[in-house]
């Protein structure tokens, strides 16, 4: 499931840069396109996994859900005990993990809604997508 996802996004980078634009703007399109979906991903980890990569990491993910889930390396969250993610607007949020396949090397996280003072607060950022007609 996570390799057809993938394949969707991948397929679709093709339609974020038009044929005619000048290199260097349609550079500047995609990263203001796709950067409000990347997010900083910090992870505090323990036992054998924090030996060899550290205690204390950093990687990055991609929202692929309006509801918060987000794709990453599995090697980024191995052996974490904690986990938050950073978007490029500030904003940070604790995440959980949903899902890892040691296969393809990717995990799933997930933010889960924050509840204070009895109001729900979300994350703002939209999920990257794929054109239409890819799948």
């Amino acid at each position: 499931m996570a390799w057809g996802l993938m394949s969707g996004l991948l397929a679709g980078c093709a339609g974020i840069l038009p044929p005619a634009a000048e290199p260097n703007q349609a550079i500047v399109d995609a990263v203001a396109r796709v950067l409000p979906a990347v997010v900083d991903v910090e992870v505090t980890a323990a036992g054998p996994a924090a030996r060899i990569l550290g205690k204390e990491r950093r990687g990055t993910g991609v929202v692929v859900t309006p509801d918060g889930h987000i794709l990453t390396a599995s090697h980024v969250i191995l052996g974490a005990e904690s986990l938050k993610v950073t978007f490029s607007s500030g904003q940070q949020f604790p995440a959980e993990i949903t899902a890892t396949d040691s296969e393809s090397g990717l995990a799933l996280l997930h933010i889960p809604l924050l509840v204070r003072g009895g109001d729900r607060q979300a994350f703002s950022a939209s999920p990257l997508q794929a054109p239409e007609g890819t799948q």
